[in-house]
Formats: C-alpha cells, structure tokens, sequence
C-alpha cells in the first residue's frame, strides 16, 4: 500500500484568549486522513513529536511571523516491550478513518490557571511568566497582540499499519509497521488574539 496523507492542525478552543476574563483556552492537535479510502491505526509511544503539543506546534507573531521563543525540547525514549496489538497495549495506538479530523492531543494552554488573572500575570514580565518560562501557553505571550498557531512542517509517521486498530487487536495481528513513511502536512495557521 502506498503512503496516504495526513493533515496536522494545531488550534486554540477559542479564537479570542484574555489574561484577565473568560474561560481558560484549550491547545488542540487533530489529523486527517486522506488520499485513502481505508482506515490506518498508528503507533503513539514513537511519535513524541505528535503526541507532546510542545514538539509539535509553531507559535508566531501574526505581524512578523517571528517565533516565539519556546523551549527545545529533547525526548529520551525509555526501554519499553516491543508494541503488539494487544488488549492491554491498546492506549498505545490510534486509528485515524478517511476524512474525518482525530483529536490526538487536548491540553491547557493556560498552565497558570486562575494565578494568571491578576495585573502582575499580565505583564509579560512578570515573575509569574519568568517562573514557567518552560511550559508552552498564554503566559509567554503579549497582551493586545495577535499569533498564529500551526504544526511544524517536518513531521513523519513511520509506524503505521492499514485497518483499524480494534480490528487489528481482536484478529491478534502482529505489528508489522507499513515501510512507507507518510508525511504529516500542516493545515493553513489558526489565527488568534491575546487581550488583557
């Protein structure tokens, strides 16, 4: 079988996100599969870089299109057991159907919570953003400015296999990843606004 396509989309719960009112912001990481009519499951545990938000997104200033400084992050896989479709090894594989957006990741663009709604977390600054200068969210942003968000464009699945991954299981399959890579694109930049 020859590789399908994914489309990578990296978007924030709202497209408006305050310091200061309103509920906290939510980072979301969804695929798409195309060019196939056929499902395909995926391994998790080799995809940090997919499964972490911070590996995977882009942040930017919506004028410059300048980065945002955000921490290089190095993952060091630990020794585990070889991957098999198996019951209890299930959580370690998604399956991804033609055409229709899987949510990977679902995490807290607002690390801070409620410390942030306070005139010091507002400043960019402050002690409070110096403190978890480490951890990717609103906090490392500017109030009264606009970013995008998107996926970087270097991203590859290269553990994947054809069907669906309860299928796979209860046919007790073994894992024997497809050797064609498939390339993650980047969907078009999710456009937002910080304000105070």
């Amino acid at each position: 079988m020859s590789a399908p396509r994914i489309i990578a989309e990296a978007r924030l719960s709202a497209p408006t996100i305050s310091f200061t009112h309103g509920p906290s912001p939510n980072l979301i990481i969804s695929l798409r599969l195309e060019a196939t009519d056929k499902p395909i499951t995926v391994a998790k545990r080799p995809l940090p870089e997919l499964f972490i938000a911070m590996n995977a997104v882009v942040l930017q200033e919506a004028t410059t299109q300048k980065p945002i400084a955000t921490p290089d992050v190095t993952i060091n896989q630990r020794s585990a057991p070889p991957l098999k479709l198996v019951p209890e090894m299930a959580d370690r594989f998604v399956t991804l159907e033609p055409g229709r957006a899987c949510k990977i990741v679902e995490v807290s663009f607002d690390p801070l919570g409620a410390q942030r709604r306070g005139e010091e977390a507002t400043s960019f600054d402050s002690k409070l953003a110096k403190y978890a200068g480490g951890i990717l969210g609103m906090h490392i942003l500017k109030p009264e400015k606009d970013y995008t968000l998107g996926v970087r464009n270097d991203l590859h699945i290269h553990s994947w296999m054809e069907g669906r991954a309860e299928d796979l299981i209860q046919a007790a399959v073994e894992w024997r990843p497809c050797r064609a890579d498939i390339k993650v694109l980047p969907a078009e930049s999710f456009h937002f606004r910080v304000q105070a």
